[in-house]
C-alpha cells in the first residue's frame, strides 16, 4: 500500500495515503495496548480510530468505570523531536482545565519518556467524523460551513 501511494496521483493518492495511515495505526495498536498495560496506565486500548497530522487516535476504555476515551498518541517520529513533543504536551496540558460546550474535554496528558510515548486523553464523542460525512457525499453551503 505504501508503494501504491507513491504511484498514484490526485484523489486516488489521497485515499490510498489515508488508508495506509489507518493500516499503520491498526498494526501499532497491539504494541500500544501492551505498553499501556506494562506501564500500568488506567486505560485499555480497544482499537485504532484514525490518523491525525502528528498523532494517531485510539479508542480506549477506562479500566475503572469503563467510560470510553480517545487516546491521542504522538506518532513515534514526532515523539523523538523535543520541540514537537514539548509543544504537544504544552497544548494538551493547557487544554485540561478548559471546559466549553464546543470543546471535547481533555482529561489528561502525559509523557512516558523511558518508552518514548506522549499522549493526551480526551472524552470520546460518538458520531461520524467530518471526513466520513464528506465522503458520504454531503456538502455544506458557505453559510453552513461558517456556522460549523
Amino acid at each position: 500500500l505504501g508503494q501504491l501511494v507513491g504511484e498514484l496521483r490526485g484523489e486516488a493518492r489521497l485515499r490510498a495515503a489515508h488508508l495506509h495511515s489507518r493500516k499503520k495505526l491498526a498494526l501499532e495498536c497491539p504494541r500500544l495496548a501492551a505498553a499501556f498495560r506494562e506501564e500500568k496506565r488506567p486505560y485499555e486500548v480497544v482499537r485504532a480510530l484514525g490518523p491525525g497530522l502528528y498523532t494517531g487516535a485510539y479508542l480506549a476504555r477506562a479500566i475503572q468505570g469503563g467510560h470510553e476515551v480517545v487516546l491521542r498518541v504522538l506518532r513515534p517520529e514526532y515523539a523523538l523531536q523535543p520541540m514537537i513533543r514539548g509543544q504537544f504536551l504544552r497544548v494538551s496540558l493547557t487544554a485540561v482545565p478548559m471546559v466549553h460546550q464546543n470543546l471535547v474535554l481533555t482529561r489528561h496528558a502525559e509523557e512516558l519518556a523511558d518508552i518514548g510515548l506522549c499522549y493526551a486523553v480526551r472524552d470520546y464523542v460518538h458520531g461520524a467524523t467530518l471526513r466520513e460525512v464528506l465522503e458520504s457525499g454531503r456538502t455544506f453551503s458557505r453559510e453552513q460551513a461558517v456556522k460549523l
